[in-house]
Parts: C-alpha cells; structure tokens; sequence
C-alpha cells in the first residue's frame, strides 16, 4: 500500500514539474521570438549602431540620454571606461578624469573597432532595448538549462537545453560581430538565421517534453510529402526574404530613409521570384487545408495558422508596394515570417513522428 503511495505520488510529482517545465519552456520560446522584433524593429529604424560598443553603450550599462554626455567639455568628469564623441572619433576614457580648458590625448584611447561615431539617443535606447531583450532571454535560456536538470532525468532535454544556451551565446557574440563590422548585411542575415535555429530548438524542446501525451495519427505519405513541400518553400522563402532585406539595407544607405517609396524599384529580380515562391505556398496552403478539413482535422490548426501567417505577409507586401514601404511594416513582415517558420517547423515535426496535432 505504502510502495502505491509512493508510486502514486512521484507520477503526481513528475507530472506536476514536466507542466511546469512546459510552460517555462514556452515562456522562453516567447522571449526568443521578443528578440527577433526587437531586432528587426533595430534594424527597420536604422539603430544598429545606436550603441557602437559591446557589451556596454558607450561605456554605460545605462546608456546616455542627452548629446552633453558624450561630448567632451572643460572642467568636466568623465569615469574610466565612458565613451565620448570627439573630432568625428570615439575615445574612451583611460580612468577617472576631469578635463581640463584643452583637449589632452594622451587621457583617452581611441576606439579603432570601427570608424562609427555618431550619437542619436532614439537609436541608442532602442538598440539598448533590443540587447536587454538578448539578456533577459539569456537569463531563462539559463534558467531552462537548471530546470532541466533539476525537474527531469531525461538526457534528450538537458542536451537540448545546453544547446540553447550554448546557440544564445553565440547569438550574443554574433550580435558583437554586427556591430563592430558596422551592420554588415551578410553579418546580420547570420544573426537571423541563428535565431531561428534556436526557435527550432526550444519548439523540439516543447514537443519531446510533451510527446508522451500526444496520441499516434496515421497520415499518408502523400500528404507528408506535401507538408514538407510546403516547409521546403517556407525555408526558400526565408533565404530569399534575407537576400532582398540585404538589398534594402544597401539601398536604403545609398538612397536615404526619405526615398522609401522608391526602395522597391531599386531592387534585383529577386523580389519577384520571392513574391512568386509566396503564391506557390497560398496555393499548397489552400491544398492542405482542404485536405485537413477531409481526412486530418487533428492537423488542421498549425497548418490554418501557416496559412493565416501567409496571407498576413502577402498583406504587408501589399503595403510595402503601395504605402510607400514604410518602416513600421519590416519588423510586422519579419515577425508574420518567423511565426510561419515556427508554425511549419512543428507541423513537420509532428507530422515525421506520426503524432497528433495538439491545441497549440
């Protein structure tokens, strides 16, 4: 009686944490995709180099919130490691200062990480913002990898969770890389590209932690080769999304922010062939909802909200066409892109272990 107690009350226990393991998980899956905006919201506002140092903003850990304080004035303190804007240059100071009536080299170091020195407190707070948002994810990516171990025996998750820990490191150095290339386009596509590996680990994280309770579904072969089709557009519809955000962003510097209007036509044929791969997905889109609603309505949902993440893109192209591309719409654009790709990926993750679409 005592050894059923017992057995009864560990299955209660292990229950209980893998929910809460669950719901954690999914909580950090949220501050993963919170990153991505706010990067793409960096990127659209033009605030990469908002702050032109790393880990620091110009030697604060509270960046500054008016010009007088990075600029260099007589009779004024400045704290060993601040940062300033001086001659069209950034010096950082060699320890405690005040300056005196002239300009003494010799009390500061020039930054040669890059030749960026300018100042616009709406780029610098929003930059901050975004790398706050990389550390609180940081923060329960570790918080996920202790839970881990402490709520679960389970070898697949804790290695999981080392990888996303390890894969948000490199995500943050990647993040260093970007800055001191001063934006490289093709720099910024692999800072994308990594947080959507990281998506697709927390989303297989989620899944396996959940997989005992989802029931077995037979699906036909036909119908998994259509799915992954459709996943395989998605991807390909990624990679073109990135190279024609890299055209933008040459674009935009070559043209200035005022010539918005203007953005679409500067750009190479990549653009259409990245239109023409979006109605190729409307159209398998439309196939595999008729077919869920037939045979597979358990599968219906994540492949409706694909559906609904493309049509939503297929909007936001229109704004980009005739609103004059503004840039309020690029971070919207990337997000309906990033939730299509973590939408598709679980399907096919579901789908390739023959299992039961959940309520998402």
């Amino acid at each position: 009686m005592r050894k059923d107690i017992s057995y009864l009350r560990g299955v209660n226990n292990y229950m209980m944490n893998s929910k809460t393991l669950s719901k954690f998980a999914f909580a950090t899956l949220v501050s993963i995709y919170i990153v991505i905006i706010a990067g793409s919201i960096v990127r659209s506002t033009g605030s990469g180099m908002g702050c032109p140092d790393w880990p620091k903003c110009f030697g604060y850990y509270i960046p500054p919130t008016e010009v007088e304080q990075v600029l260099w004035k007589p009779n004024k303190s400045f704290q060993k490691g601040q940062f300033i804007v001086y001659n069209e240059a950034l010096w950082s100071a060699k320890q405690d200062i005040t300056s005196e009536q002239s300009w003494k080299p010799e009390a500061w170091e020039k930054y040669t990480k890059h030749d960026y020195a300018e100042f616009n407190v709406a780029h610098t707070w929003t930059e901050y913002l975004n790398r706050l948002s990389g550390a609180v994810s940081g923060f329960m990516c570790l918080l996920l990898l202790i839970f881990s171990f402490k709520y679960t025996k389970r070898k697949d998750l804790r290695l999981l969770s080392v990888l996303v820990l390890l894969g948000m490191v490199f995500q943050a150095w990647l993040g260093a890389t970007v800055v001191f290339s001063v934006l490289a386009p093709h720099k910024i596509t692999i800072h994308m590209l990594m947080a959507l590996v990281l998506v697709a680990w927390m989303i297989i994280y989620i899944e396996r932690l959940k997989g005992d309770n989802i029931s077995i579904l037979k699906v036909s072969k036909s119908m998994k080769n259509l799915i992954y089709t459709f996943f395989a557009l998605g991807i390909v519809q990624i990679l073109l999304g990135t190279q024609v955000r890299q055209e933008v962003d040459v674009v935009a510097k070559a043209m200035g922010e005022f010539q918005r209007p203007n953005f679409l036509n500067a750009l190479s044929s990549r653009l259409i062939v990245h239109i023409g791969v979006a109605y190729a997905m409307l159209f398998i889109g439309l196939i595999l909802i008729r077919n869920t609603r037939r045979n597979y309505k358990t599968v219906g949902k994540l492949i409706t909200y694909s559906f609904i993440c493309i049509v939503v893109g297929y909007l936001v192209g229109i704004i980009f066409r005739y609103a004059g591309f503004p840039a309020w719409a690029q971070p919207v654009h990337l997000l309906i892109s990033t939730l299509l790709f973590g939408f598709q990926f679980m399907l096919v993750f579901r789908v390739s272990k023959n299992k039961n679409i959940l309520k998402f």
